[in-house]
């Protein structure tokens, strides 16, 4: 019991710290179900699985550079300081 309630802890307070990312996350699934909605409307259903595997990729592209991006911002600006 000890174990569910300190992940429960750690999670709400992840939760909190994390509030604009889970904000996104949120933002992005209703998203995705307004899209299939949108679809299922439309009797396009079939295009469902394609846009999604596409979109998946691409977000996954972006996430990785965008980190890598930052990773040679953090070492720019620890070079201009002094700092190795």
């Amino acid at each position: 019991m000890h174990k569910i309630i300190w992940i429960a802890k750690r999670f709400l307070s992840d939760l909190i710290k994390n509030r604009k990312f889970f904000l996104i996350l949120f933002m992005v699934g209703v998203g995705v179900l307004l899209y299939a909605k949108l679809l299922k409307h439309l009797d396009l259903m079939v295009l469902f699985g394609p846009t999604m595997v596409i979109a998946y990729i691409l977000g996954g592209i972006y996430y990785w550079y965008s980190v890598s991006y930052q990773m040679e911002q953090e070492k720019i600006i620890n070079k201009l300081r002094g700092k190795r």
